[in-house]
């Protein structure tokens, strides 16, 4: 008896996320991409903390700062003839939250010209997330297809 009261604290406290912390949480993602969007990196890297993890397809493929990774998005993109790079979010596939870390799984297309011609990546963006004072951040992202 003295287990499945054990087992039923445990349940107890790991009561799942309340859809408004859901939303919470999804607030700094929203911001980055839509920063990205807007070429605002400064909106884009405001969603993160100060150093966050972040891998990309291009190299060199792992940055700790989002300033670093625009910077080598820009030369992969001038290398490739790459224009118009946007981001568009789908349904997440996975959000969990577990106290002040959070984890998203968000399907997430990658388009850009080359030449005039439109390309579509189908990815996923699989991010971590930290709360700290409140407020969500990105702490890790990577890009894959």
């Amino acid at each position: 008896m003295f287990r499945i009261f054990l087992v039923a604290s445990a349940l107890i406290l790991a009561a799942p996320a309340y859809a408004s912390e859901k939303d919470d949480a999804m607030v700094p993602i929203k911001a980055f991409i839509d920063g990205i969007n807007k070429g605002d990196m400064k909106a884009a890297a405001a969603a993160h903390v100060d150093a966050p993890s972040i891998i990309d397809e291009f190299a060199p493929h792992h940055w700790s700062s989002l300033d670093a990774w625009a910077a080598d998005y820009g030369k992969d993109a001038q290398r490739l003839g790459a224009s118009d790079g946007r981001l568009t979010m789908h349904k997440v596939h996975r959000l969990t939250i577990e106290g002040d870390a959070g984890y998203a799984v968000i399907p997430t297309d990658y388009s850009y010209k080359v030449k005039g011609k439109t390309i579509v990546e189908h990815g996923t963006i699989t991010y971590a997330l930290t709360r700290a004072a409140g407020n969500w951040k990105i702490a890790a992202w990577s890009f894959s297809w």
